[in-house]
């Protein structure tokens, strides 16, 4: 094999024997077009004397060393070939400069020897393939696509919150349902391009969740209210009550008609319940417009007193509304408890508490704080 190699727009003239440039220095050339350097070739010279004395002075050649040491030479002069040129000393292919090893014909730029080298090529991917990756990719970088997840996530843990409450359990603690939706479905989207921005993403869709969420509770709890006191007046809707509804409906029009009516001693239209607390004749009268309607009258006549009480009663659910805020945040003091130690002790406190860590929980698992890997 030569040792001039092209290199760049000149010659490279490696010594066969070290494998260096040797083209500044001085050097030999051979029959062969092959160079060595000086150094080389007094090297060579000392070690074939020592060679011949320790023979005995047999003055015989040994041609087998001879040709280890040109084969190693050989060797040397094409690993530095490859790391100079760019390409493999020894089937030309393209070479990175950091490779040692020839991925075409398994050549050890080290050592100049061949090394098995199997080479497996990644699966190809086709058009659909490809495009969905890179959808997937897209998505995964998607800010939007990140609040999107979070809201989801945050609407499950709000609805599995709001649900408890309409069941008659109000906890603050479960306002960390919502930061916990929040996170997991920011990562579950962002997956492994989790970062502190998808976090960040995740904690403010969270922190959206729970100010609804607040709201859909005292929603809840004012309905419950609402439901319960409703229950209460119709099961007060008796028949004295009916009674005294229609003898008031009698009184009302005997007065506008003029008819003179005198009330008992501490009785009026507002504190009348039983019949002697009316006038005279009242009670009768009601009681022979009540019999006149029949049952299936009374039934009709009781079930709409019954809508409109419950229409009045709901006409009034703004107020209702601030009743159940106070009562969702304020708890009565204890028996000889100081105000401050109720304050403290106060739903509103657990709730705030509480919210603060579901924001530090959905902050932690949307931007994939250890969690890379766990929902895919």
């Amino acid at each position: 094999m030569s040792s001039t190699r092209a290199a760049g727009q000149g010659v490279v003239k490696v010594c066969m024997h070290c494998g260096r440039d040797c083209s500044g220095v001085p050097r030999v050339k051979d029959a062969q077009g092959r160079y060595a350097c000086r150094a080389c070739m007094e090297a060579q010279a000392g070690g074939q004397a020592g060679a011949a004395s320790a023979a005995g002075g047999s003055g015989e050649e040994n041609p087998l060393g001879d040709l280890a040491a040109l084969a190693a030479a050989e060797r040397r002069a094409v690993g530095a070939v490859s790391a100079m040129t760019g390409v493999c000393g020894t089937c030309h292919a393209p070479m990175d400069d950091s490779a040692a090893v020839c991925i075409n014909c398994g050549a050890d730029r080290r050592t100049g020897k061949a090394r098995k080298v199997k080479v497996s090529k990644a699966p190809s991917l086709n058009a659909g393939e490809a495009a969905a990756a890179a959808d997937e990719a897209l998505i995964k970088t998607n800010p939007l696509a990140w609040a999107g997840g979070a809201l989801a996530g945050a609407g499950l843990g709000v609805a599995g919150w709001v649900g408890l409450t309409h069941a008659g359990v109000w906890v603050p603690l479960l306002v960390v349902l919502a930061g916990l939706g929040a996170g997991i479905g920011a990562h579950l989207v962002a997956r492994d391009r989790s970062t502190a921005f998808s976090g960040g993403v995740a904690a403010l869709m969270a922190a959206i969740a729970m100010i609804v969420g607040w709201s859909l509770n005292v929603s809840a709890v004012t309905e419950r209210a609402i439901t319960q006191v409703i229950a209460d007046v119709h099961e007060d809707m008796d028949h004295q009550w009916v009674m005294m509804m229609h003898a008031d409906a009698v009184y009302e029009e005997w007065e506008k008609a003029g008819k003179k009516m005198t009330w008992p001693q501490g009785s009026s239209i507002d504190t009348a319940f039983v019949e002697a607390d009316y006038p005279a004749g009242v009670w009768k009268e009601a009681t022979k417009r009540w019999t006149d309607r029949g049952p299936g009258g009374q039934t009709a006549w009781l079930t709409a007193e019954k809508d409109r009480v419950a229409q009045e009663i709901r006409s009034q659910k703004g107020d209702l509304e601030e009743v159940a805020q106070r009562v969702m945040v304020v708890r009565e003091a204890r028996d000889g408890e100081s105000p401050r130690r109720s304050a403290r002790r106060s739903p509103l406190v657990a709730l705030v508490i509480w919210g603060s860590i579901g924001l530090l929980a959905s902050f932690a698992i949307g931007s994939g704080a250890g969690l890379n890997g766990l929902f895919d």
